[in-house]
């Protein structure tokens, strides 16, 4: 369902949950990705909100 979401402008849809899992991801579904600075920062954020 989310692969078929057009978004424009090249993006791609990715779902990870809160302990930096992708769930939807083109290449790293399944694998842990919050070591990725852009993943780091965002379930910080999502952790100790503002």
């Amino acid at each position: 369902m989310v692969s078929r979401i057009e978004l424009g402008y090249e993006v791609t849809p990715v779902i990870i949950d809160n302990e930096g899992v992708a769930i939807v991801h083109p290449t790293f579904a399944g694998g842990n990705i919050q070591d990725q600075d852009a993943i780091s920062k965002l379930l910080q954020t999502s952790k100790n909100p503002i």
